[in-house]
């Protein structure tokens, strides 16, 4: 029973095994689910998606905001919409999106042998809050525990579980031993519709043929499950892959000025990455600077990913042909963006400066101090906010104390070195 300081102010689905509802708590909206009253078998697999929603807490699954201890209800934050209430067919970059969301959600899940078995478009949430906006997995209703730990009872043998059209073709046979791969098929499924804007009943597959990611996802898709990816991480390296070969590379779109199609996709992902970052580090003054007038937020997307992507993994990695560059290349945008008191501009000097100083670069930690003491004094408290907040004060204090008083000129520098 959901408690009173709960308003229960609009039910949106009722099924036999669920009701979800709008409620209201202190003025604020979110959504309710509740088993149907009197289905005792409801009420045990509604504990059960409870547990699993634990389970897989991330990111990409929907939040759990409360419950109680009988696990009769919980409540979850209101999503703007479902993967379905928007026009597809989507963008390949968007349904690359989709995909890792969903290996993310069910990472945990499948590696203790948990199938979800009701991936859907309705049930791939767009969630906003504090975290951002992001695509998260919902509905965990009728997900199937690992081999020896199901309940009794809750899955019978040739009683289908899932969505007709969306579900692994074995769901019907005998939903109580599928494996991860049943999800893996949804997700093709998935990724198929949003590529075309076709039910997958109505040939979604079919008309993929010759575009962009058919092979990954016809694998995905195949009848038989020991024919499919693996897993949902198999599934995305060929999904990465099969871009690899399809897509521009990003040298060739910056010589061809094509900064509108340049995306931060690849930026980190093996095999692609070395590429990428080489790309990244050639770029000349004019290309950044052509690139920066035509797709600022392009191109300190696209930094932003590469920096954190050198500090999280550096190895293997040239620091003078590749790094260095980049990070010079990360000021070069800062300072831009600091002289105008551009949107977004707190955030990417936390980014820059925090690269340098965790990577401990000083070539670019010197250029960083050059731009910093060229910039007028109402930019600067943007800039020293950053630093603090990049945890770099320190480093940067260092390398400001070591030089000449006359490359100490704005109130930010003589404070960083301490005079």
């Amino acid at each position: 029973m959901l408690p009173d300081r709960y308003e229960i102010k609009e039910i949106i689905h009722a099924t036999e095994i669920s009701r979800v509802c709008v409620v209201e708590r202190d003025g604020q909206e979110f959504v309710a689910k509740l088993p149907p009253l009197g289905n005792e078998h409801a009420e045990k697999r509604f504990a059960r998606e409870i547990l699993a929603l634990q389970r897989a807490a991330g990111l990409n699954t929907i939040p759990l905001i409360d419950f109680d201890e009988s696990r009769s209800w919980y409540v979850m934050p209101r999503a703007v919409g479902n993967l379905a209430s928007f026009p597809a067919p989507f963008t390949v970059d968007a349904a690359i999106a989709v995909l890792e969301a969903i290996t993310s959600s069910l990472a945990p899940l499948h590696a203790a042998g948990e199938v979800h078995r009701d991936l859907k478009p309705g049930n791939i949430l767009w969630l906003h809050d504090a975290q951002g906006g992001r695509w998260v997995v919902a509905d965990f209703g009728i997900v199937r525990n690992p081999a020896g730990l199901t309940t009794t009872g809750l899955t019978r043998t040739g009683r289908f579980l899932g969505t007709d059209g969306w579900a692994a073709p074995e769901q019907s046979v005998d939903a109580h031993a599928v494996t991860p791969t049943a999800d893996v098929y949804a997700a093709g499924l998935i990724a198929a519709w949003m590529l075309t804007g076709v039910h997958p009943s109505a040939g979604a597959v079919d008309q993929l043929v010759g575009k962009p990611l058919s092979s990954a996802i016809s694998r995905a898709v195949s009848e038989k499950p020991h024919r499919r990816h693996a897993s949902m991480d198999a599934f995305m390296a060929a999904c990465r892959a099969e871009l690899v070969q399809t897509k521009p590379s990003l040298a060739s779109l910056i010589a061809q000025g094509a900064f509108n199609e340049i995306t931060s996709v690849g930026i980190t992902q093996p095999g692609v990455r070395d590429a990428q970052l080489d790309a990244l580090a050639a770029l000349t003054p004019h290309e950044r600077d052509r690139w920066f007038s035509a797709e600022q937020e392009g191109l300190t997307d696209v930094l932003t990913k590469a920096i954190d992507g050198l500090v999280e993994d550096v190895n293997m990695i040239s620091f003078s042909a590749t790094v260095d560059p980049i990070l010079k290349h990360g000021v070069e945008v800062l300072h831009k963006l600091a002289l105008s008191q551009l949107p977004g501009t707190r955030q990417f000097a936390v980014t820059v400066f925090g690269g340098i100083a965790d990577i401990h670069q000083f070539a670019p930690a010197s250029l960083a101090l050059d731009r910093i003491d060229a910039l007028p004094i109402q930019a600067q408290d943007t800039i020293r906010a950053a630093l603090h907040e990049a945890g770099a004060w320190d480093f940067f204090a260092q390398m400001a104390s070591d030089r000449f008083p006359s490359r100490r000129r704005t109130p930010l520098l003589i404070e960083l070195a301490g005079q």
